[in-house]
Formats: C-alpha cells, sequence, structure tokens
C-alpha cells in the first residue's frame, strides 16, 4: 500500500509539473513581462533604378528557420526570373522588369508582410538619370513592419573604389541590473586598396541597430566619433534608429571605427530595456554604397544576451465551504525581486507536489504574462 502511494504521488508530480511548466495553467499569477523573440529579415536590393527589360537582383539574409517559412512577394508587373539559395541563410531572387513604374517587393513570414524595396522601372535615358542620382541601396531590416527614411546623399553613386565592410561584436554579452549596463560596441571594418595617392571616397553606410538599442551618449561623447581626422566625417539618426553614416576619404587599405549602443531605458519606448530575455539574438546590419563594379557591400552580426533574474514564488491553500475540505484551490504567484530593470522572466517552470489521492478538477491563469 506504501509503494501504491508513493507511485501514485510521483504521477500527480508530474501532471503538475507539465501543466505548469508547459502550458502555465493552475492559478498563477506571474508579473513579468515575457516576450516572444522576432527574427530580423533583411531584404537589399542590387539596385533601386532599373530600365525596362533589365533584370536585377534583391537579396534576402536571415535565420535559417525564418527563411524556410519565407516567401516573397511581388507585383505581376515584375518577372521572376530565377530562385537560388547562396546559404541556408542567404536567397538570391533574380527580377526582370518589363513596365514604367514604382513596384515594391515586400516578403511575407508566416503571413505576416515584411517590409521589402522599391524598384523605379523608367526607360533606359531616364533610368540612367536616377542611378547617378542613387547613392545608396535601400534596405530594410524586419522585426515588424517599418518605414525607413533614405540615407543622406552627398551626390556620389558610389564608392571610388571596390571595397569590403565588416561588421563584428561580442558574440555574448551580459545583462547587468541597474544602472550598470553599458551595453556594447560594434567594430566596422573597410578592407581596399586605397593609398595616399588613390583615396577611397563616397563610401555611404547604413547601419541598422538591434531593435530596443540606441546609440550611446555620454556628454560630450558620442558612439561615434566624427571629425576631420575621423574615419567618420558625420552620421544622422533615423526615427526608426537607423544610422547613416559619410565616411571621410580612406587612404589606407584597412580603416575601422566603433559604433556603441546601449538599449533604451525610456519606460515610454515600444522596445526599452524590459523587453530584454535570456537567450534573445542581438542582431545588428550594415550596407554601404555600391562600389565601381555595383556590388553593394554589407555585413550583419548576431549577438546572443544573457542574464538572469532573482524572484520569488509563494503558494496559498484556499478551501471551498461546504465541501468538508475536499476542494482545495491552490494559487501560485511569482514576483521579481530586485530592480524592474533587471532582465525579463522567461520559461519559468513550477513544479508541485500534490497529496496523493487528489485529482485535479480545473485549472486556470488569473493574472501575468
Amino acid at each position: 500500500m506504501h509503494k501504491i502511494k508513493e507511485s501514485l504521488t510521483k504521477q500527480l508530480l508530474i501532471i503538475v509539473a507539465v501543466i505548469v511548466a508547459i502550458s502555465q495553467i493552475g492559478i498563477i499569477s506571474v508579473i513579468a513581462d515575457v516576450n516572444e523573440p522576432t527574427s530580423d529579415v533583411l531584404i537589399t536590393s542590387e539596385k533601386t533604378n532599373v530600365g525596362n527589360d533589365e533584370v536585377f537582383k534583391v537579396n534576402v539574409k536571415g535565420d535559417e528557420v525564418d527563411l524556410t517559412d519565407f516567401k516573397i512577394s511581388y507585383p505581376k508587373s515584375l518577372t521572376l526570373v530565377s530562385e537560388k539559395n547562396i546559404n541556408k541563410k542567404h536567397i538570391e531572387y533574380q527580377f526582370k522588369a518589363s513596365t514604367e513604374g514604382e513596384f515594391t517587393v515586400n516578403g511575407l513570414l508566416k503571413d505576416k508582410e515584411l517590409e521589402g524595396v522599391t524598384i523605379k522601372v523608367k526607360n533606359e535615358k531616364e533610368a540612367e538619370k536616377a542611378k547617378e542620382a542613387d547613392a545608396t541601396p535601400k534596405a530594410s531590416l524586419n522585426k515588424s513592419v517599418v518605414a525607413e527614411k533614405d540615407p543622406i546623399d552627398k551626390g556620389t553613386k558610389n564608392a571610388t573604389l571596390e571595397y569590403d565592410v565588416n561588421l563584428s561584436a561580442q558574440k555574448d554579452v551580459d545583462f547587468s541590473s541597474g544602472e550598470n549596463y553599458l551595453g556594447f560596441p560594434y567594430k566596422v571594418t573597410i578592407n581596399s586598396t586605397a593609398n595616399a595617392t588613390n583615396t577611397l571616397a563616397g563610401v555611404n553606410l547604413t547601419f541598422k541597430i538591434p531593435s530596443g538599442y540606441k546609440l550611446s551618449s555620454d556628454g560630450e561623447n558620442s558612439g561615434i566619433v566624427t571629425g576631420p581626422d575621423s574615419i567618420v566625417k558625420e552620421y544622422t539618426i533615423n526615427d526608426d534608429g537607423t544610422i547613416n553614416i559619410v565616411l571621410n576619404e580612406i587612404t589606407k587599405t584597412i580603416a575601422e571605427f566603433t559604433i556603441a549602443i546601449v538599449p533604451i531605458t525610456d519606460a515610454g519606448s515600444e522596445a526599452n530595456i524590459h523587453d530584454r530575455y535570456d537567450g534573445e539574438i542581438l542582431t545588428g546590419s550594415i550596407v554601404g554604397s555600391e562600389t565601381v563594379s555595383g556590388k553593394v557591400p554589407q555585413s550583419e552580426q548576431q549577438t546572443t544576451l544573457h542574464g538572469t533574474t532573482d524572484y520569488a514564488v509563494n503558494k496559498t491553500a484556499a478551501t471551498a465551504p461546504g465541501s468538508t475540505n475536499r476542494l482545495v484551490t491552490y494559487s501560485f504567484n511569482v514576483n521579481r525581486v530586485g530592480s524592474n530593470k533587471e532582465i525579463t522572466l522567461q520559461n519559468l517552470k513550477l513544479e508541485d507536489n500534490i497529496p496523493a489521492g487528489a485529482i485535479i478538477k480545473s485549472s486556470n491563469n488569473a493574472g501575468g504574462k
């Protein structure tokens, strides 16, 4: 009889653990925001101004899981010539334009529309004029549909030399509570054949910052160093946080500068420090202006955020009147302990051992996320 009770207790423990841990049912009040992570999909166009019957490329980059579910969306005025999987994280589409006008190539990810790129199709002469005014390619980095402003244009269509851009950052970063969290920097490296007599000029960069972050600004110190003696001449920031960067003339083969970012702490912001969670993938991307051969240098870097939160759990019990103490309601309450700037509680699992012989009659979520 003792063994039967012990076996029944273990079975009930498993049932309660599954119900609480997986479904979060049971009367649980979780005072912690949990936001499902979203992945970034980068859609870029090789050209934004093309002529009739001209073939152009659209590149789509993102996580392997996202690209498996990704579908390209385009108007009938454009013809899909080819679709090529460059690798598990990169798909290249080739389109042909046959009608004059403005057409947008978008994406669909699990029935959610992702903003893409707009292509202007004109006759040959008008297309050449439009290309001369097109300083940088248009890019879209989607966590949601965001309207981006055009990067600043200093009147140069292409860079004067071939170059590559590489974006690097820490693979992992720790989230510290309180005011001690200072974010982390990206390093941007420009590789070219530039020297003192054959300089690289006309390079504009568009940096897409991870959602919930902004450029660091500590008094007079900015997250990007600018000036005549620096690699960066100037920069502007769009409403969505995208940073448009203009470089000075480069006179050496390797030129580097940093972009320091910090989390947004303003509670009124749509994406602030309270939305961070352990294991979140932070993605930064950078796209450069065309080279002389028409190549569009670009790079992407992913960083994993790690963090913990102290929390307390308590359990209360109440018996229903007239049930002769046979109908009991257990309530579980979870509270975060310490600064509310600590990382968000997520994937929390509770296990509860109920009395042997008890049967779960019903359950419900009384609050929390």
